[in-house]
């Protein structure tokens, strides 16, 4: 009897500590773009919705639970801001892979005649974070990279 006791102690504390820990962070993306738009000069830069997303990104709507984009709208600068939150592993896969075969068609578009846009789009961040993958072609990469990473 005692044992059933202790155990079912043991039990509730286990409870107890897990409810107490703290929530994960969910950033929310719109947020996130606003904050680095104040931070950092987006020149000729458009908001893509879910429609250019899928057309331009090859990013499907119904892999994404949230996301904010932002593209240049303009043919010579290459800076592009993509961060998506995806519903599942599974859909995290199929984005990573959407943002490697972007970054490879705006390599080859730049190769060509752009060199100083080749240059940014190499050192471009695609990066995943649990269900958050992020591409990030810009001058200030590194500034906007901090930012979305403060967020987790």
């Amino acid at each position: 009897m005692k044992r059933l006791i202790y155990f079912l102690l043991i039990i509730c504390c286990i409870c107890s500590l897990e409810a107490c820990k703290a929530p994960s962070k969910i950033p929310n993306l719109k947020e996130l773009m606003v904050e680095i738009e104040q931070q950092v000069a987006m020149k000729n830069m458009m908001d893509l919705n879910a429609d250019e997303l899928e057309e331009i990104c090859y990013i499907e709507k119904l892999w994404v639970r949230q996301f904010a984009a932002k593209i240049s709208n303009t043919g010579i600068n290459s800076d592009e801001i993509i961060f998506v939150e995806a519903i599942d592993e599974e859909a995290v896969k199929k984005i990573f892979e959407a943002i490697e075969k972007r970054y490879l068609e705006k390599r080859n578009q730049a190769a060509g005649y752009l060199p100083e846009e080749l240059a940014l789009i190499e050192k471009a961040k695609k990066e995943s974070k649990g269900k958050f993958v992020s591409f990030i072609v810009s001058a200030d990469v590194e500034k906007i990279n901090k930012i979305y990473l403060s967020k987790f």
